[in-house]
């Protein structure tokens, strides 16, 4: 495994775990629009996760 995929790799299990922490904080709260705001955070990582498999390929750059 190459350096700067391990590094990518890791930077990606930081974010991953800080969004999905943020995303799940908002969903235990009281209100129901952060409910929701909650929701779209952990659906938008998830999603940002599978198309950039992982944030070792840039979709952008084709």
């Amino acid at each position: 495994m190459k350096i700067k995929t391990a590094f990518l790799i890791l930077i990606w299990a930081v974010f991953f775990v800080l969004a999905l922490d943020f995303g799940y904080d908002l969903l235990n709260q009281k209100d129901t629009l952060l409910n929701i705001g909650g929701f779209l955070v952990v659906g938008a990582v998830l999603i940002i996760s599978l198309t950039t498999k992982c944030f070792t390929v840039n979709p952008f750059k084709r």
